[in-house]
């Protein structure tokens, strides 16, 4: 489930900061529809619950977190060591 979903939802997150929060919401809710598709859990399961049990970050804070390691890493290379 991870590589699929994940890699679709996060792909190009850093551009896609300043997108309407709606547009933002409904990957959101297709990363919260799959996880419990691909775990086999019922629908009906809280997010929180779903997240916990499939090791992911919510989409909001993994874009985050990405955008913060890519410019982490675009400074750490431009400075010379």
């Amino acid at each position: 489930m991870k590589t699929p979903i994940t890699a679709n939802a996060t792909n190009g997150s850093i551009i896609m900061g300043k997108v309407a929060s709606k547009q933002m919401e409904k990957l959101d809710r297709v990363q919260y529809a799959s996880i419990p598709t691909a775990l086999g859990l019922i629908e009906s399961t809280p997010i929180n619950i779903l997240l916990a049990e499939s090791n992911e970050l919510p989409l909001k804070r993994r874009r985050r977190w990405l955008a913060t390691k890519y410019v982490g890493n675009a400074i750490r290379t431009k400075i010379p060591a």
